[in-house]
């Protein structure tokens, strides 16, 4: 008792006096063919990419082909709700795991795909993984399947709670889970482990909380796409 995991930060009103500390990350990568000259997307750029109003790359007449994970994976629907949301999506071709979603896009000139960060391994080196600027910052940030960039806006933390009223026993536990203890586990349900001690931050951003006019400020200083017609 007293020891517990959420994918989310506590309410402040819950929060008192309990300690915390984010173990890990579920996360999306964006790839793209290694010839794309785009190694960047603001998050509205890819909202409109997936959307389907930017329908071609700059400098390219052929239509953006897009790929991604099936339907029935866990990452597939979290990834189109935070992205996508109620707007209709563009065609995407789908596949049944992240090697096979790379394996397509390395095919394709114009492909660009979503994908399961943990599962990129050795293919890695056949895409190109685009950064992602978050809302309301200048920094790119691009995971890996060996780290997830502190704020990077496809990813969903697994935090680690410890209640006041722990006893000793399950206060060493937390320890050792906030110190690195239990990683390889981690990895092999799918995670990316967090760097040992990292502390809870502010929540992550909710998309769709975000104002119409923060919304077309990213948008004009993203600058790398346009939109089709």
């Amino acid at each position: 008792a007293g020891l517990f995991v959420s994918d989310r930060p506590l309410p402040q009103s819950e929060s008192s006096n309990v300690e915390s500390a984010q173990l890990a990350d579920r996360a999306v990568a964006i790839v793209a063919h290694r010839t794309n000259a785009v190694d960047r997307l603001t998050v509205s750029e890819l909202r409109d990419v997936f959307a389907g109003k930017v329908i071609n790359w700059p400098e390219e007449t052929r239509r953006i082909e897009l790929y991604g994970l099936s339907r029935n994976h866990e990452l597939a629907g979290w990834f189109e709700q935070k992205i996508v949301g109620p707007t209709r999506e563009a065609r995407v071709r789908r596949r049944t795991s992240t090697a096979e979603v790379i394996e397509a896009v390395a095919a394709s000139a114009v492909g660009i795909g979503f994908v399961d960060v943990a599962q990129i391994g050795p293919a890695e080196d056949r895409v190109k993984v685009v950064g992602l600027i978050p809302p309301d910052a200048e920094r790119v940030l691009t995971p890996s399947r060996r780290r997830v960039p502190q704020d990077y806006p496809l990813a969903q933390p697994l935090l680690l709670y410890l209640s006041p009223e722990a006893d000793g026993t399950t206060r060493e536990f937390f320890d050792f889970l906030a110190a690195g203890g239990g990683r390889e586990s981690l990895q092999k349900h799918g995670y990316v482990p967090s760097p040992p001690h990292r502390r809870l931050g502010g929540p992550r951003v909710s998309f769709s909380s975000r104002s119409a006019a923060r919304e077309q400020q990213e948008s004009e200083s993203g600058g790398f796409l346009k939109e089709g017609g």
